[in-house]
């Protein structure tokens, strides 16, 4: 089971361009014709507000630069371009407790 057949459409964001090809690859070998390729910063979103009722963020964050700032920065886009119901599942290797401590401050 794939993200994309179980949603009506997914928008896949990614700020390198060979990430976005790797999983339009990988989509169309799975009949994914909803999937939409994004290629963004987290921390800047091209979105509408209200465009997204979930947001699925994996291996991402601990790749900013900017640490605690941009993972703020990515926090607040995802949060303007939810719906009314919206979910965030996010996955980030934080391995030092003080920055974790901050972000949740």
């Amino acid at each position: 089971m794939t993200l994309s057949s179980t949603s009506e459409r997914v928008i896949a964001v990614d700020v390198a361009r060979r990430m976005l090809e790797l999983v339009r690859a990988e989509s169309l070998s799975h009949d994914g014709d909803n999937v939409e390729l994004v290629q963004a910063d987290v921390r800047h979103l091209p979105f509408r507000a209200g465009v997204a009722d979930f947001v699925l963020n994996l291996e991402v964050l601990e790749h900013l630069q900017g640490a605690v700032n941009d993972v703020r920065a990515a926090f607040e886009e995802f949060q303007g371009i939810f719906g009314p119901l919206g979910a965030l599942i996010t996955e980030a290797r934080l391995t030092r407790c003080r920055v974790r401590e901050r972000i949740a401050g």
